[in-house]
C-alpha cells in the first residue's frame, strides 16, 4: 500500500494481536507511507502498556512497540525529535517505575535513559539555564523549545532515585532536573 491512510480495520487488528506479532507486521511498513499510523499505534500501545490486566512481559513488549511507533513517527517527519524524545522518555520512565530498573535491559536502564534524553537537548546546561531565567522575554520559538526541554526532563524525575547520587551522571541529571521549575 502506498496510500496516505492505513485502513482503520488493519490498525485495530494490529492492536488486537500479541505485541511481538504486531511489531513483526509493521516492520516492513515504511515510516512515510502512513504517517498517521504511527500516532495511532503509539496511542494504542501506550494504552496496552498501562493495562494492568495484561502480564508484565506483554506490557513491556507493548512499551517497546510504542517506542518503535515513536521512532517511526520521527522518521516520517510528523513530529520533531525533541517532542518525540519526551514521549519516549515518558514511556521508558513509566516502564522503569512500574517494573523496576534493569542494567541488563537497555530499555529499562535508568542511566541509559537519562543519558539518551540529555543527548536530545539541543543546547548545553548553561545556555538552557540562562534562557530559562528570562523565558518570558524570549521569542515564541525559544519558549517552545524550552517547554519541550521541560517535557523531556519531567519524566526523568521518576527514575532519578535509581541513579547513584554520587556518580557523575547522577549529579548531572539532578542539575538538569533542578531547572524544571524555571522552565515554561
Amino acid at each position: 500500500m502506498s496510500e496516505q491512510e492505513f485502513p482503520s480495520s488493519d490498525m485495530r487488528e494490529l492492536l488486537a494481536l500479541p505485541p511481538d506479532t504486531a511489531m513483526a507486521r509493521v516492520q516492513g511498513v515504511h515510516s512515510t507511507d502512513f504517517p498517521r499510523l504511527w500516532e495511532y499505534l503509539r496511542d494504542g500501545a501506550v494504552g496496552k502498556l498501562q493495562n494492568k490486566d495484561l502480564g508484565d512481559a506483554d506490557r513491556i513488549a507493548w512499551a517497546k512497540f510504542a517506542a518503535l511507533s515513536i521512532s517511526r513517527r520521527i522518521e516520517s517527519g510528523e513530529k520533531d525529535s525533541l517532542t518525540s524524545a519526551a514521549e519516549l522518555a515518558r514511556v521508558r520512565a513509566y516502564v522503569i517505575r512500574e517494573f523496576g530498573p534493569s542494567s541488563e535491559e537497555p530499555f529499562r536502564n535508568p542511566d541509559r535513559l537519562c543519558r539518551e534524553a540529555l543527548e536530545e537537548i539541543p543546547m548545553g546546561y548553561a545556555e538552557v539555564r540562562a534562557l530559562a531565567e528570562e523565558w518570558k522575554r524570549r521569542a515564541p520559538e525559544e519558549m517552545l523549545t524550552l517547554r519541550r526541554i521541560k517535557n523531556l526532563l519531567t519524566p526523568l524525575q521518576d527514575v532519578a532515585d535509581h541513579l547513584e547520587s554520587s556518580s557523575s551522571p547522577g549529579r548531572e541529571i539532578r542539575e538538569w532536573l533542578d531547572l524544571i521549575p524555571l522552565l515554561p
